[in-house]
């Protein structure tokens, strides 16, 4: 009976601490969406994005790349990850060098991200522009499949998503859904 007890204690703490994981650690994808870009290869673009909460003040900033055109967020110790990321695979201590970025930028994102209101993304050339935005959310089912092993599935992450519809040809910016 004692083992069975400890077993269940043991498997509780991991369910435990997946939930934990979870609620403290996310990712945001950003999407700049552009039709007129779709029938070619899109052209990548450095644009920049200002967060901001319900009373306009600033919680985070973004930029996209101009080699991928993925928006990265910029933690404002560790910075966008970029060269932790680029060295992971080439120094022998870069693959812990990014995960301490990451880690970093994943726990400082659940600090505000479910207060954004309003962006005020800047397309290249185009005046900032402010938009009311909707961030979406979502999170692993952890609970079915969460072992605290990475080759098996890693640590469970909230994942949040937004989509910004732009033209640049006319500098117009609104909110998409995502």
């Amino acid at each position: 009976m004692g083992k069975l007890v400890s077993l269940l204690i043991f498997v509780a703490g991991i369910l435990a601490y997946g939930f934990y994981h979870e609620q403290t650690h996310g990712s945001l994808s950003v999407t700049l969406n552009d039709p007129a870009q779709e029938p070619t290869p899109p052209k990548l673009f450095k644009d920049e994005l200002t967060f901001l909460d319900g009373n306009g003040q600033t919680l985070a900033r973004g930029k996209s790349d101009d080699k991928y055109g993925v928006v990265r967020l910029i933690h404002p110790v560790v910075g966008d990850c970029v060269s932790e990321e680029r060295g992971a695979s080439a120094a022998p201590d870069g693959q812990k060098k990014w995960q301490a970025c990451f880690e970093q930028e994943s726990t400082w994102l659940m600090d505000w991200v479910q207060q954004v209101r309003y962006a005020i993304v800047k397309l290249g050339s185009c005046a900032p522009q402010r938009v009311p935005v909707s961030i979406s959310e979502s999170g692993d089912d952890w609970w079915l499949w969460w072992v605290p092993l990475p080759h098996i599935g890693g640590k469970p992450y909230r994942y949040f998503s937004l989509m910004i519809n732009v033209d640049r040809a006319k500098c117009a910016v609104t909110a998409g859904r995502s």
